[in-house]
């Protein structure tokens, strides 16, 4: 018996929607298998400090010590040891940042999305889902195809941050190299309608996106609603990123003066330069994951007051606990 119309197209949705999902699984094992050799690559950088430490409790190791961590050099050991070890912190939250965000924006736009749709479609005409469908994959179809590729190169120059931690100018030069990866992927390769899913999502459970004339109570869920998805935070990476890169270089190009002429003046401040570049690299991390929290980790209980009517909302506020 031949298949309907209608069977023939549903069947192509779903074969379609699964090839989405497998593709994204794939792009997400390759970075669980780099993110695991910078792991490993990491314990063996903090063992090497830790090593190069006074404490007891580790091998000391002076012969593997970089100039910069050196036990004989009393008057800097331990205000450098806390440089580096701000370095480490420095890479913890990079690798939840970019591994955690990366990963949330894949779920949303390759698998998440593509659930929600199907899910829709058991309640709406075939008229309906055809469109619906239509925005779908007009919205997979934007995407750069180059894209995965340039994640998976930013991925290995993250890593590659776990290599020589113990010396600032390389940690420093390879962070400021992420950042302008970073903001180049969401400048150029990203470049595209970010909030049609929230588009989406909103029309079809009937929420409203903007929270202006709404009261308090609503306008909370309305601002956890748009942070869930990725548009404020891809806005806020960028505009984060840039600055950070921004102070970085100007940090950065005398460090790398100084390297290259040790008798510069520039020289006597290396100290000062690495403490600036590890606040600045710091702050970038807290600021992202101050901002962009409930990005990584989406909260749903003020979103789901939304469905309730305004005016019973506004009274149950208003109403003594």
């Amino acid at each position: 018996m031949p298949l309907t119309p209608e069977t023939r197209e549903k069947i192509f949705r779903k074969a379609a929607s699964t090839a989405i999902e497998n593709s994204h699984t794939a792009i997400k094992q390759v970075w669980v298998a780099l993110f695991a050799g910078g792991t490993f690559a990491f314990i063996q950088s903090f063992d090497t400090l830790m090593g190069c430490t006074r404490f007891p409790l580790f091998q000391q190791r002076h012969d593997r010590c970089t100039p910069f961590i050196d036990p004989n050099n009393a008057h800097l050991f331990w205000w450098n040891l806390l440089i580096v070890g701000t370095f480490y912190v420095v890479y913890l939250l990079t690798f939840y940042r970019f591994y955690v965000g990366n990963i949330r924006v894949f779920d949303m736009r390759y698998v998440e999305i593509v659930k929600f749709v199907a899910l829709a479609a058991e309640a709406q005409t075939d008229d309906e889902n055809r469109n619906d469908y239509a925005r779908l994959f007009d919205y997979i179809d934007t995407n750069a195809r180059s894209e995965s590729i340039y994640l998976i190169v930013k991925t290995l120059v993250i890593i590659s941050l776990t290599i020589d931690m113990n010396t600032p100018a390389t940690f420093l030069s390879i962070y400021l190299l992420v950042l302008g990866m970073d903001v180049f992927w969401i400048r150029v390769l990203a470049r595209r309608p970010h909030r049609t899913y929230l588009e989406l999502f909103a029309e079809k459970l009937g929420l409203p996106t903007d929270p202006s004339n709404q009261p308090a109570e609503r306008r909370r869920g309305i601002e956890d609603l748009r942070r869930m998805f990725p548009g404020d935070a891809l806005a806020f990476w960028a505009t984060n990123n840039v600055n950070c890169f921004v102070f970085l270089l100007l940090i950065l190009v005398p460090v790398w003066i100084s390297k290259s002429n040790p008798q510069s003046e520039l020289a006597a401040y290396l100290d000062w330069y690495y403490t600036a570049a590890a606040i600045v690299a710091f702050v970038n991390c807290i600021a992202d994951l101050g901002r962009t929290w409930w990005f990584y980790n989406p909260r749903f209980r003020n979103v789901y007051e939304l469905f309730r009517p305004a005016q019973a909302a506004a009274a149950d506020g208003a109403a003594p606990p």
